[in-house]
């Protein structure tokens, strides 16, 4: 069938049989590789990476064929994927990545983290990627890449191959990374799951949380629910609402647990910018529904808005005291308010 092509170097490339132990989507990933380094003629790439599969994926693929009888390679990799991935397959790439570890060669680590992050399909912060990374880095390394604060993946790659191939670490070296790695984490506290050693923005509990929240969310507003909250005095105008905002409710006071505290909005401003923690929407406020711009703290135990807001948007605020502690550490007495709540539609 092959005659006339050129020798194909195929040693590394693997049958698939579509076994609950093998993953389609690394099996492809390494035949397309495989199949693009040896050039292969692009009407041949199916024919070829079909030689490679055997008993209930082979049947599969001779079933399609029978539909689609010119099938070209993404078609071919659709009815792989549809046909074989696993249902948890997302889950067992995470928790796969997560137990990642050094065990040899610093390259190979390299490369089954890499691979693991393909076959994750899911969008991560680069604060976890690297997290993640580091954490499976053997300890004398990890402590390095750890003191560098690296920025991205690359970064952290870079510095872990310097520190592994330099064999200069000394002894006097290893205890001077061991004590910057030891000091940088009594340093830290998360103030979302109170534990040490990583920030809020690199906390993976709230950011579950916060994947899970949405989640569920979104399946409500899928089966048509809508909120039935007796209390809602304010519902917003869909004709005006912002394309990633699905509805605002204003609860009475009673139910409230949202502070007020006058702050300037610029140093705010620049504090949060960029910050993961922050979401920047549009909310009506007041009886009069005037849209508002604001920002939510999805760090903090609740969220914040200005005085002057509070009042020229008409938001009451009960007699009853709380304390609201901000970025510089000081501690203001306010007032709770009207509980806002703002609801998203998709991720943000």
């Amino acid at each position: 069938m092959f005659q006339g092509l050129p020798k194909m170097n195929f040693g590394n490339q693997p049958t698939f049989s579509a076994k609950d132990t093998e993953n389609v989507e690394e099996w492809l990933r390494i035949t397309e590789k495989n199949l693009r380094l040896n050039r292969v003629d692009g009407q041949l790439v199916v024919e070829v990476a079909s030689s490679y599969l055997r008993d209930k994926a082979e049947r599969a693929y001779l079933q399609a064929s029978h539909r689609l009888p010119n099938m070209n390679w993404e078609q071919f990799k659709e009815t792989m994927i549809k046909s074989f991935r696993r249902r948890d397959q997302i889950e067992v790439n995470m928790t796969k990545f997560r137990g990642l570890s050094q065990t040899g060669d610093l390259k190979e680590y390299i490369d089954e983290f890499n691979s693991c992050l393909i076959n994750l399909k899911e969008e991560l912060p680069e604060a976890f990627i690297i997290e993640f990374f580091r954490n499976g880095l053997k300890p004398i390394i990890r402590a390095g890449v750890m003191a560098s604060e690296p920025k991205t993946l690359e970064d952290a790659i870079e510095k872990a191959t310097l520190l592994y191939y330099s064999g200069k670490e000394t002894s006097a070296q290893r205890f001077d990374i061991n004590r910057v790695e030891n000091k940088s984490k009594q340093s830290i506290k998360c103030h979302y799951c109170h534990k040490l050693g990583h920030k809020i923005k690199e906390c993976r509990k709230k950011f579950y949380d916060e994947k899970n929240r949405k989640e569920t969310e979104m399946k409500h507003l899928k089966r048509g629910q809508e909120f039935s909250n007796k209390k809602t005095v304010t519902q917003y105008n869909k004709s005006r609402k912002p394309d990633n905002i699905s509805s605002v409710e204003v609860e009475e006071v009673e139910t409230s647990n949202i502070g007020t505290v006058d702050l300037d909005p610029e140093v705010h401003m620049r504090r949060t910018r960029n910050d993961l923690e922050v979401i920047k929407g549009e909310a009506l406020l007041g009886i009069n529904e005037i849209p508002t711009q604001v920002i939510f703290d999805t760090g903090a135990k609740r969220s914040v808005i200005s005085e002057r807001i509070a009042r020229n948007y008409g938001i009451k605020s009960s007699n009853i005291k709380i304390k609201a502690v901000v970025a510089d550490k000081e501690t203001f007495s306010t007032y709770i308010t009207e509980r806002t709540r703002v609801i998203f539609k998709g991720h943000i």
